[in-house]
């Protein structure tokens, strides 16, 4: 897990690249300002990676970045500027200063985790200090001793940092005093290897000698800022980084909300949805909900369409809220063929850009916290949605579903669309019924219907209906969890495949949907749509072949749907 620092003044990027990195388990402070920014990297050396948006209320990002690298401390910190700024002059100014890259929004996921991967490779913060192995040679060390040493360093620093800045108040400082115990922790520090306090140490010693003492006033949060980075170095993973607390806080301010989902009697009482409204409201959705973060890096990529057209169709194709929004906008044009458009990419196209980024900002939203039930979790949630579309597909291809393998991936990608339909309505919904289901090992369906009065196949079903999503993605919403209803042809093989393929992702834990699952997953001929897919088979078929493939494409989903 990483930690990074986002400055740029702009909500919709700040939740896009919060979405963006939640799917590989990474977390994002923001910083609206330079000078906020400032205040976060001074305190903090948790963030491995800083993204840079030039454009910046107050003092610019330009400036920013030069107080950066002028900074005996900061100096090392990986920067990537992420901007709306293409100016040939700026890039090359900015270039110069030595930050990792220079990229013209809007995000892309697969160049931030890109940027981020050549961050981490060599740590910055490891950079402050001489490799064990080689110092501990060079001087002849045990590397306990060096341990040692780096521990009493780490101990000095928060003292001397407060006795600096007490000095640094008194009207006539003693700059002889100062001078002498800046040399003996300069002989610490050299003797420990950590360089970027005797760095640090020198710049004081150089002022102290022509008598100016004034870098003392920022002494207290300097000392404490390298205390971290030494603690950071003896204890790698254990330090507590802060400014990532935003949801958290959120949820404090909610929890009146929060607990008339979590503390109702459902058992007793009843559900907590009054007959009727939840239909009622979901009739009033133009659009399918799309969770807030995704729909943010929609909304930038659609707003810069033209050559990013293809980053729009990236988007669309791995998210079920935008794959069903984007179908359905489609599909309500009067288009040339007449035909039912079932092709995201297709879809995408003809809806080009202008209409695209109209349609950004008519989507409704849901609040990714509200898929916060461990180990149910909005990333888990769309490494599940992912996994079956992509499963359901390789199942087609093999069992020969012809007609039905075309469209596998996108009708697995939404099966499930009523969960988001649901967080949209009702946000703190989705935690409360996957709680009960788990507390009283009942299906989530049981426990969705104690609760609404209906589940979430109904609400998904009934607004792809209504919004006119192509009809044998309707059926698969319908009776994915009910394969053995399905009919014979097209329609019903891919509702087996679905139901198939959603069992096995659940069994084998690709991602998660919420559903509470049993410790050990079966045999493929125990599941339930494989009842239905028996008489489907063609001649020929050998299932020792076909589990070899399955496991196989286990293998591969579970490396391509981690971050």
């Amino acid at each position: 897990m990483a930690n990074l620092l986002l400055v740029d003044s702009n909500e919709v990027a700040h939740r896009a690249l919060r979405g963006m990195l939640s799917r590989g388990s990474h977390r994002c402070a923001v910083a609206g300002t330079a000078e906020e920014a400032w205040r976060l990297l001074r305190e903090f050396v948790a963030f491995d990676l800083v993204v840079l948006e030039l454009t910046l209320p107050g003092e610019n990002g330009v400036r920013l970045l030069q107080r950066v690298r002028a900074d005996p401390l900061l100096k090392k910190v990986p920067l990537i500027v992420y901007t709306s700024v293409a100016d040939p002059k700026v890039v090359k100014a900015v270039l110069a200063t030595g930050v990792q890259n220079y990229l013209v929004k809007p995000y892309r996921e697969d160049v931030i985790y890109r940027e981020l991967e050549k961050a981490l490779r060599v740590p910055w913060r490891s950079m402050h200090f001489e490799e064990e192995k080689s110092f501990c040679a060079q001087l002849q060390l045990d590397p306990s001793e060096l341990k040692r040493r780096r521990v009493e360093l780490e101990g000095l620093m928060e003292p001397t940092g407060r006795n600096f800045a007490a000095q640094a108040a008194e009207e006539h400082p003693a700059h002889a005093e100062v001078l002498r115990q800046v040399l003996a922790l300069s002989e610490k520090a050299e003797e420990a290897g950590v360089w970027a306090v005797a760095e640090y140490l020198a710049v004081l010693r150089a002022g102290a000698e022509k008598g100016d003492l004034s870098l003392l006033r920022w002494a207290e949060k300097d000392f404490a800022w390298m205390g971290q980075l030494i603690f950071d170095h003896l204890h790698p993973g254990m330090l507590k980084a802060t400014g990532f607390g935003e949801d958290d806080r959120h949820a404090a301010e909610e929890a009146q909300r929060h607990a008339q989902w979590l503390d109702a009697d459902v058992i007793r009482g009843g559900p907590i949805v009054p007959e009727g409204v939840l239909e009622a409201e979901t009739d009033k959705l133009a659009a399918f909900p799309v969770i807030d973060t995704v729909l943010a890096a929609f909304q930038m990529a659609a707003d810069r369409t033209g050559s990013h057209l293809q980053q729009v169709v990236d988007l669309v194709d791995q998210d079920p809220g935008l794959a069903c929004t984007v179908l359905m906008a489609a599909n309500q044009l009067k288009h040339d063929a007449m035909t039912t458009i079932e092709d995201l990419a297709g879809a995408v196209s003809l809806l080009g850009s202008e209409r695209l980024a109209t349609l950004a900002k008519q989507i409704p939203s849901a609040k990714e916290e509200s898929f916060f039930v461990p180990p149910l979790t909005w990333p888990q949630f769309w490494r599940f949605q992912v996994g079956v579309g992509r499963l359901a597909r390789v199942i087609c291809e093999y069992l020969q579903f012809k007609n039905a393998a075309s469209v596998a991936y996108q009708a697995g990608l939404m099966h499930d669309i009523g969960k988001l339909v649901l967080a949209h309505l009702h946000p703190y919904a989705v935690e409360a019924t996957v709680r009960h289901a788990r507390d009283h090992r009942i299906s989530l369906h049981e426990a969705e219907r104690r609760y609404l009065r209906c589940d979430t196949r109904d609400l998904g079903e009934r607004l792809a209906r209504r919004l006119g999503l192509p009809e044998r993605y309707c059926a698969v919403i319908r009776f994915v969890e009910r394969p053995l209803e399905a009919e014979a042809g097209e329609v019903g093989e891919l509702i087996c495949a679905v139901a198939l393929a959603r069992e096995l992702c659940l069994y084998h834990h690709i991602g998660a949907c919420g559903d509470p699952t049993e410790r050990s997953a079966p045999a493929v001929e125990q599941t339930l749509a494989w009842a239905a897919i028996r008489p489907r088979l063609f001649p020929g078929f050998k299932m020792a072949e076909f589990e070899i493939q399955l496991r196989r494409t286990f293998f591969e989903l579970k490396e391509a749907t981690h971050g």
